[in-house]
């Protein structure tokens, strides 16, 4: 039911792969198993850090982290919402079924402001400035049904 194109797909950890697009012919336009599997490199530290990242979530109880993440991202959104109102969360905020860590929302007064690049990046900058504790704060762009441009 999605009425948008499905966006490109990056499958490999690097910000210079050059993504390709898929057919819709039924011809395939690359191995994806080989892609998802090829580092360029091997990468023996990285590997041995996600198995030790691994190992330390099962330590921990994989539950355990799923519930604090949850609850702490709940907390963030109901802030949100007083702060910015409801209407400016692009993420699901009262659904059980559709609960996510991942938290998106639009912070101007201005609504119209979110399809203007520069004034996000602005922003996106003085949070990272303002709240260096180690949050991840960044800007994407994404398509919205009825927006004339995209939201970042």
């Amino acid at each position: 039911s999605n009425p948008l194109p499905l966006p490109k797909w990056y499958p490999v950890h690097t910000s210079s792969y050059a993504a390709k697009d898929r057919t819709t012919n039924g011809t395939e336009t690359y191995d994806i198993a080989a892609t998802i599997t090829s580092c360029g490199s091997l990468h023996t530290p990285m590997f041995m850090a996600l198995a030790q990242a691994c190992a330390q979530w099962d330590g921990i109880g994989r539950k355990k982290i799923e519930t604090y993440d949850l609850t702490l991202s709940s907390y963030l959104k109901e802030k949100i919402a007083e702060r910015w109102g409801v209407d400016a969360l692009y993420s699901p905020k009262d659904d059980p079924k559709l609960l996510s860590a991942l938290t998106s929302f639009n912070p101007f007064p201005n609504k119209a402001d979110v399809m203007n690049a520069q004034k996000s990046t602005a922003f996106v900058a003085r949070m990272l400035s303002d709240y260096p504790q180690g949050f991840v704060v960044r800007n994407a762009d994404f398509p919205v049904i009825g927006a004339p441009s995209n939201h970042y």
